[in-house]
């Protein structure tokens, strides 16, 4: 589990959520969770993975923005092993197709996760 906090909103799978702090987890190798304070499954998203030329030693969750609007890319856990580092990429929704097609480019987003201690 891994918590950010979000400075904007943001969308996920098509749905928009509010900025403020979230916690994360991957169940599996296809999905992302995000949950509220409360703890609360909010949004699910379905990723594939994308081998990364380097590891981070820090995670993060990345955003493509377009004007005031930004979308989930990508999450990428912390890795402190010296194998291929593995990042879970967003494929583009619908809303998300058709924001794009508004702006010559996206540019980054990028937010820093934090790992929960495990109870």
């Amino acid at each position: 589990t891994y918590e950010a906090s979000i400075p904007v909103a943001f969308y996920v799978s098509d749905g928009l959520l509010p900025a403020g702090t979230y916690q994360i987890t991957q169940p599996s190798s296809n999905m992302l969770i995000f949950h509220n304070a409360r703890g609360e499954a909010i949004a699910f998203q379905l990723v594939s993975g994308k081998e990364l030329a380097h590891g981070a030693t820090t995670g993060q969750v990345t955003f493509n923005q377009y004007g005031s609007e930004y979308f989930l890319r990508e999450f990428s856990a912390p890795d402190h092993n010296s194998g291929p580092h593995m990042a879970s990429v967003v494929s583009r929704g619908r809303l998300e197709s058709r924001t794009a097609k508004k702006f010559l480019a996206a540019r980054d987003k990028e937010v820093a996760l934090m790992a929960i201690p495990q109870r």
